[in-house]
């Protein structure tokens, strides 16, 4: 039987796919379908799953997401400057040490992603980066 015969119920580790795996793959498919390609219309407007959470979204919190986003990136960077220099036993073999522990460009990466958030959030530095056409 060849690796491309659809007629076969084993995952491609060769292991039998039950109805357990089958659901474990159909769901969150089916999931992604619908918040990413699937229209709704609501009123007069047409969107996407995403785009209507997202829409929602800015109206719950408005005026406060620039300031939310800049407190996420600076965290990030944040947390990560103490998890690569510190090795804290909190981030020490589970998701938090995966997610904070980079390589040294992503380090340099998120410290510059929140250097820039915050320059754009109380308009210090080159005008190059606080114009209102670059983000300020």
């Amino acid at each position: 039987m060849s690796s491309l015969d659809s007629t076969s119920n084993t995952a491609l580790g060769g292991a039998p796919l039950g109805k357990a795996g089958l659901l474990k793959f159909l769901v969150p498919s089916l999931i992604g379908i619908g918040m990413f390609l699937v229209p709704f219309s609501t009123g007069d407007t047409i969107n996407i799953g995403m785009g209507l959470l997202a829409d929602g979204l800015k109206a719950l919190l408005g005026d406060a997401l620039p300031a939310i986003a800049v407190v996420v990136l600076c965290a990030s960077a944040l947390l990560t400057l103490i998890v690569k220099f510190t090795r804290p036993g909190w981030a020490r073999g589970n998701a938090l040490g995966e997610l904070f522990d980079v390589a040294p460009l992503w380090l340099v990466m998120r410290l510059l992603g929140a250097a820039f958030a915050l320059m754009t959030f109380f308009q210090v530095g080159p005008e190059v980066i606080t114009a209102s056409f670059t983000g300020g």
